[in-house]
């Protein structure tokens, strides 16, 4: 199960109640997912992980195994931004291990059924949100 989550919210006009990052402790995978406001040409870029004690995308509602698709976890997301007039985009997937006790987060791996994320976005991204973690990534 996933423990405490961590979030901070988009500082857009438009995406107001959908949290910019959305990180779990320990290591869960993870989509970036890429908006646009309406007619606009502004691109914001979201970390969301699966959020498995509210999940239904996978089936497994409070006992997750880390199955569900990469796709499967982002679709909530994608869902509620696209309820405020976006357009979303899936930009690939990963892993994010989020280690409290030393302040650390890392951004590795692929998700096999989307190709993976540019995990730089993503550490930059992360580290806008979380100044106090100490962010690295790799480039698989």
């Amino acid at each position: 199960m996933a423990g405490r989550t961590l979030r901070r919210l988009v500082s857009s006009t438009l995406i107001k109640t959908v949290p910019q990052c959305d990180v779990f402790e320990g290591n869960w995978k993870y989509v970036l997912v890429e908006a646009t406001e309406g007619g606009l040409d502004k691109m914001e870029h979201l970390v969301t992980q699966c959020p498995c004690e509210q999940c239904e995308s996978c089936g497994t509602e409070g006992k997750c195994d880390r199955s569900c698709f990469h796709k499967a976890l982002a679709k909530p997301t994608c869902d509620s931004l696209k309820e405020q007039g976006c357009k979303t985009w899936m930009a690939g997937g990963g892993w994010i291990t989020v280690e409290p006790e030393s302040k650390t987060m890392h951004v590795h791996g692929v998700s096999i059924a989307m190709g993976p994320a540019d995990h730089k976005i993503t550490a930059d991204k992360l580290r806008d949100s979380f100044p106090q973690y100490t962010i690295t990534f790799d480039e698989e």
